[in-house]
């Protein structure tokens, strides 16, 4: 019976300890995520730095031909011929007016989503709830730049950091999110990714979001192919892939 009290509270100390340095280990984490949000400004939209924001003028205005349908809460879905060629609706000129659910960018909507500690990547973006598959899960938002500019601040800002947040919007900008960004700045490359970059025409700009290719559950980690992105986005000194993807290159 000594022996029995003996080991069971051996057994207790043993999971008292553990869940000590469990809980130490995420006190640890907590602060490493909390010194990657402290690392830039959050912004919803782009901020335009080189040039003024394009504005459409009447003439340009894509217009779509849904109509409101009784008892819906919400129109200008899959077949809306805007959302097919990865065109928004323009706030206050569709004629589905407040159903138009084709203005999601125009509405900062994001999927719920949450930032973890990674081992061998850093900090990771998750999914915080289930994501559909082709639904818009977050827009990769920073300081439109030039080419060049870009070039000219990496130059100083990769003496500090390795690590590289850009997204090319075409041959001649850069959304830079080193300074200025949003969540989806976070999000790591897999050789076997559960999102895409897609871009859209948003009100007279070239917007550029991660959609999801598969179904994605709760706590899925969000990732896309740098590979895939034009102008890469891959630092410069990562040659060993973390992904463990059963296709890993």
């Amino acid at each position: 019976m000594k022996q029995l009290l003996l080991d069971a509270f051996l057994v207790r100390d043993e999971a008292a300890t553990s869940r000590a340095e469990a809980r130490e280990i995420q006190k640890q984490d907590d602060r490493y995520v909390l010194q990657a949000f402290a690392e830039y400004e959050d912004v919803e939209q782009n901020v335009y730095v080189a040039r003024p924001r394009h504005r459409l003028k009447q003439g340009d205005i894509p217009y779509c031909k849904c109509k409101p349908l009784a008892g819906s809460s919400e129109t200008c879905g899959a077949s809306c011929e805007n959302r097919v060629t990865q065109t928004e609706c323009v706030r206050g000129h569709c004629t589905t007016k407040l159903k138009c659910g084709n203005q999601r960018m125009q509405d900062n909507y994001n999927s719920l989503l949450a930032l973890r500690r990674v081992e061998g990547k850093g900090i990771g973006l998750f999914a915080d709830s289930p994501i559909d598959n082709g639904d818009l899960v977050a827009q990769y938002v920073g300081e439109v730049i030039t080419r060049q500019m870009y070039i000219d601040r990496e130059k100083v800002a990769t003496r500090i950091s390795n690590r590289m947040y850009r997204l090319a919007v075409s041959s001649k900008e850069v959304i830079d999110a080193r300074y200025l960004g949003g969540m989806a700045r976070f999000a790591n490359h897999s050789c076997n990714p559960n999102c895409e970059v897609q871009r859209w025409e948003v009100a007279g700009e070239t917007c550029c979001a991660f959609f999801a290719l598969k179904n994605i559950t709760k706590d899925s980690e969000i990732t896309i192919s740098y590979g895939k992105i034009p102008d890469g986005n891959k630092a410069k000194d990562q040659e060993k892939c973390f992904c463990h993807a059963r296709n890993c290159q």
